[in-house]
Order: C-alpha cells, then sequence, then structure tokens
C-alpha cells in the first residue's frame, strides 16, 4: 500500500513526536499542585462575592483549630496546661521563611505606561524590588479606597460644553508603595483646565464598577489584599464634559518578606480572657495568667480555674468540653496569605505540637488552611499510589483485549505522550494542577 503525505516519512514523524514530547517532559518537574478549593469558583460568583464581604466586614476567616484530648480524668492538670501554654507561646511565633533567600527591600515601585489597556495587557508584570511586607487585593471597600480626599474648592471651575469631545491628558507618574497587604497609589493628575476626576480600577477584582476619586486627591490605598498575585491596575481622567483619557496602567505583582508574621492571634486554655463584674465595673484579664501567678498545681487552685471556665458559656465546647477531657487551640492565620503560606503555617505548628504532646494525649486539626493543606497532601499521595494502579489495569486489560505486546504498547504510548503534552503545557503556562485537572494523569 502506498503512502500519501506524512505517513511517507515514518521516522520523521517519530522524531518530531519524540522532539515535542521531550521538550514538553521538561516542564513537568515545575508543575504546582493547587489545592485552594475556594479558586475553583469565580470571583462573582454570588457565593465568593459574600464570603469576600464576611471577610471584609469581620478580618480574616482563616483558622487552625488544634484539638486535644486526654482519655484521663480531665486535661485541667499542670501537666496539660503547661503543654497547652508552650504550644501556645511557640505557635504565637510562627514566621514566614522565604525558601529562595531573596533579599528584600522596604518598598517596591513600577513604571507606569501609558498605552491602550488592550496594548498593557499583554505587558510583563513589573516584579520591581522586592519590599519587606506585601498584599494584593480580592476587592475593597470604597470608603476604605478614599479617606479624606482633598476639599473640592481646589479645582478649576471649568464650564461644561456640550461640544467638546477632546479627551483630558493622561494620569502621569503612576507608583505604587506596598505596605503589609495593602498597595498605595500615586500619580499626577491632568493640568487640563475642564479636569474633573479620575477613576480607579484593578483587577482581580470581583466588583466591575471603577472608584472615582475626586477633590484632586493624587493617593489611594488599597486595602484587604492577598499575597503573591499578579495585579493591574489602570487610572483614568475624566473631565466635566464626561471625556475619558487613555488609561495609566501598571502591572503589579505583590510579594511577602522573609520573617512575615504568620500567625495574627492564637487563643487557648493559658491564652484567653476572662470578663468580670467587680464593684460596678467591668474587669478584663486572663483566664489563666501563668507568667504572673504561675501553673495551678494544688487541687484548690485546679478546682477554682475550673469554676472560671464553667462561670461562661463562651468557653463551653470552644475551650472546653463538657466533660473537662477535650481543649483547643485556635491559630488565626494572618490576613492576605495564601495557599503556600497556610502550609508553612500549618507544618510549622504541627512540628511545634508534636514536640511537646504527650504520649498519652490524641491530637485533631480542623480548620480551611488545614483542610487546604490536606487536601493538597493527599491529591500527590493519591497520585503517586493511583497512577501506577491504573497504569498496571490498562496494560492487563489491553493484552488480554490484543492479545500482543504492539496491542498494549502503542495505546499506552498515545496515552503517555497524551498526558506529558497536558501536564507540561499547563506548566509552561503557568497553569497549576487543581482537584479538576488532577484526573489528567
Amino acid at each position: 500500500m502506498k503512502r500519501k503525505g506524512l505517513f511517507k516519512f515514518p521516522a520523521l514523524n517519530i522524531a518530531i513526536i519524540l522532539a515535542i514530547t521531550v521538550f514538553f517532559a521538561l516542564f513537568l518537574p515545575k508543575s504546582v499542585i493547587d489545592n485552594d478549593l475556594t479558586k475553583i469558583l469565580r470571583k462573582d460568583n454570588p457565593s465568593m462575592v459574600a464570603w469576600d464581604e464576611v471577610k471584609k466586614n469581620f478580618g480574616s476567616s482563616n483558622m487552625i483549630v488544634i484539638g486535644f484530648k486526654t482519655d484521663k480524668d480531665s486535661i485541667i492538670n499542670p501537666e496539660y496546661l503547661e503543654m497547652i501554654d508552650n504550644i501556645t507561646k511557640e505557635t504565637s511565633k510562627i514566621v514566614y521563611t522565604d525558601k529562595k533567600s531573596k533579599k528584600k527591600t522596604d518598598e517596591k515601585e513600577a513604571a507606569v505606561t501609558t498605552a491602550s489597556p488592550e496594548g498593557n495587557l499583554l505587558d510583563d508584570f513589573d516584579t520591581g524590588t522586592e519590599t519587606t511586607q506585601a498584599g494584593t487585593s480580592q476587592d475593597s471597600q470604597e470608603s476604605n479606597l478614599l479617606d479624606d480626599f482633598a476639599d473640592t474648592t481646589g479645582t478649576t471651575q471649568a464650564q461644561k460644553d456640550s461640544s467638546d469631545k477632546l479627551p483630558p491628558a493622561i494620569p502621569s507618574d503612576l507608583r505604587i508603595t506596598q505596605n503589609n497587604n495593602s498597595v498605595i497609589l500615586n500619580w499626577k493628575n491632568p493640568e487640563d483646565k475642564d479636569f474633573d476626576h479620575v477613576e480607579l480600577n484593578w483587577t482581580p477584582r470581583a466588583e466591575k464598577k471603577p472608584v472615582i476619586i475626586t477633590g484632586g486627591s493624587t493617593t489611594a490605598t488599597v486595602d484587604d489584599l492577598d499575597f503573591d498575585d499578579n495585579m493591574t491596575f489602570s487610572i483614568k481622567a475624566v473631565d466635566i464634559n464626561g471625556n475619558q483619557s487613555k488609561p495609566a496602567v501598571m502591572k503589579y505583582r505583590t510579594t511577602i518578606n522573609d520573617g512575615y508574621q504568620l500567625v495574627e492571634d492564637v487563643v487557648s486554655l493559658t491564652d484567653i480572657d476572662y470578663i468580670e463584674g467587680v464593684n460596678e465595673e467591668i474587669k478584663a484579664e486572663k483566664l489563666l495568667d501563668i507568667e504572673k501567678d504561675g501553673l495551678p498545681v494544688s487541687e484548690a487552685q485546679l478546682n477554682n480555674f475550673k469554676k472560671r471556665l464553667a462561670s461562661w458559656d463562651l468557653y463551653k465546647l470552644n475551650i472546653i468540653s463538657d466533660d473537662y477531657k477535650s481543649t483547643a487551640i485556635y491559630l488565626k492565620i494572618a490576613a492576605g496569605t495564601t495557599t503556600k503560606h497556610h502550609e508553612q503555617a500549618y507544618n510549622k505548628a504541627m512540628k511545634i505540637v508534636n514536640k511537646y504532646k504527650t504520649k498519652d494525649v490524641q491530637v485533631y486539626v480542623s480548620g480551611s488552611p488545614a483542610i487546604t493543606v490536606l487536601v493538597g497532601e493527599n491529591m500527590a499521595k493519591d497520585l503517586k499510589q493511583l497512577v501506577p494502579f491504573v497504569l498496571l489495569i490498562v496494560i492487563i486489560t489491553l493484552f488480554m483485549s490484543f492479545k500482543k505486546i504492539g496491542g498494549v504498547i502503542l495505546p499506552l504510548t498515545c496515552v503517555i505522550i497524551s498526558t506529558i503534552l497536558a501536564v507540561g503545557l499547563m506548566a509552561l503556562l503557568g497553569k497549576k494542577i487543581d482537584i479538576i485537572s488532577s484526573t489528567i494523569p
């Protein structure tokens, strides 16, 4: 049978396919597993919008909960209380460790770009000099962005002209300074006599409506941001006739500083407030102040501590169980941190727990950061265990179907090449492997 087209050169075809496969295989080590369940949903999904609103109003909801249970009569004894106190003190000092050991500077600034939105969105992200503390954005209240802007008396008093179709000049000298999980934008307004205000927008952001900044102000602060995110900020000048300038666009990636505090607060039996009314006044103190009063050792001291615990319903089933055999430590993770930072906080916290826990204490872990980390670990573990098993089943099935080695090798080769191309392409494009795409291998 005469071969046609590309089939005339089988050796060349095999060489090309092999070369392409090897090329994409080089990117396989760069594949990253993203176990953040929230990233599967769109930012404008009603559930995500509601979730972001809750975080915006009540702060970070990321919390690791570590539970301790003993089979003894009670966890309220000197040995266990000392263990809880040691874990509380050490976990409160958990900080981010930059494994790449990059040098950081106090602030990062990026140069302004003044092309059209379509052109700017294709530019490379400006990483600039890295900052000591970082943040990027999900969504932010307009009230936070527009704090005490200047009085409108400083603006020009030009009259509206419906025939004026000339847009104002582009805002210039756009710069960004990063501080913790906030960014501060500074720019220069155009000198047009009919200039009225600027419109600020950025992505990613659930809210599409731009923030209008009036009063001649040349600065805005975007708060409540996420770390390690690629941002695009744009500012347009608008005159009194509604004419808009082309946007001044800046792409910006924020980073987190080595040594950044990952755990904002710790709540436990040895570090929680106790409030009581004394002589018509409210007195607040620590429920158990070990540094001041020492560990409760005697039976009377332990009974007094239990009495204080029982006096407030807030402690029940949150800090202590009804039978006094279980307790919990709550680690509030810093706002703006991502899955990568949660993984560090979780691993460091569990290392501390294993350092101090006694053999007769059972440890349980919960909270969204811990669950996210465990999902990622189990995902990687499943891939390592299931891929060889599935491969074996496929080989057996193919051999039983075709009764030939060729009938096994050829289909299996196609599957392996396809998988390498798909996963390698994801790594090349910077796409992470999530729960859904983990089914590819």
